[in-house]
């Protein structure tokens, strides 16, 4: 346990707009017995891995905010079944060609922004704070949030981007198509005349990821290979040197 306390906490921040980073005292913090703690928000396509790596750091002893769990809660009503179980989010939301997606995609947003909201909140007011290991597993679509919701989780986390390279879409298209997770298109999805809704499907999820890259890279302060994560031996702990290493080579 007394390894990742060691761990830099890695509170970079990226100036967007002029490609500046902060100084070291403005991206690390210290605690006065030098241990050091992060604060860490994963982000990336769903099945990239963060929620098995969130859930991991858990384990570590990290906070664990899980979005989606988040947002389950506050759709509850949405996701009551006739026979009384409960649907998973992904069945709720469905396919994008499919009845109805597009206002449970806003539903989704909405509840959403409010979870991100709350977490933002309780940094701000203190209850989370730079003595905490803290790491929470956004969903796919944070990028879509407001800019400034966005700008204010970043004062308090390092945004750490799981890049999905190619040689995995495939892979990650079938798992969605066999097991729908709530995915949001944000107007992607168009199928061509003629054309079937698996071949639209797969044609337009490419096209969403390349879309959602650009922006996952405007905000993630790092960037790890979701590829590389998958390897034999990696561990929690490898992640968070990983981390560590490469806050400490962009500050």
């Amino acid at each position: 346990m007394s390894d990742f306390r060691t761990i830099s906490k890695g509170m970079w921040r990226r100036e967007r707009s002029r490609k500046k980073l902060a100084t070291y005292e403005d991206l690390y913090d210290i605690p006065e017995k030098g241990e050091r703690y992060m604060q860490l928000t994963l982000m990336g396509m769903s099945g990239c891995g963060k929620s098995h790596w969130s859930n991991a750091l858990s384990r570590q002893g990290f906070q664990r905010f899980s979005c989606d769990e988040l947002i389950a809660g506050k759709l509850s009503d949405c996701l009551k079944k006739q026979d009384g179980g409960v649907m998973e989010l992904g069945e709720w939301m469905g396919f994008p060609f499919e009845p109805g997606y597009e206002d449970r995609e806003k539903r989704y947003l909405a509840a959403e922004t409010e979870v991100v909201r709350e977490i933002v909140r309780d940094f701000e007011s203190g209850r989370l704070d730079r003595s905490m290991n803290i790491v929470v597993d956004s969903t796919g679509s944070l990028i879509y949030l407001d800019e400034n919701l966005l700008d204010r989780l970043k004062r308090h986390t390092a945004f750490v981007y799981f890049h999905a390279p190619q040689s995995l879409w495939n892979e990650m298209l079938l798992l969605y198509s066999s097991n729908p997770r709530p995915i949001l298109w944000h107007g992607t999805y168009h199928a061509g005349e003629n054309e079937t809704n698996d071949k639209a499907l797969a044609r337009c999820y490419k096209d969403l990821i390349i879309s959602r890259d650009r922006l996952y890279s405007q905000y993630a302060d790092i960037m790890v290979s979701a590829e590389g994560l998958r390897e034999g031996n990696f561990n929690a702990l490898d992640l968070l040197k990983e981390i560590q290493s490469k806050l400490h080579t962009n500050q």
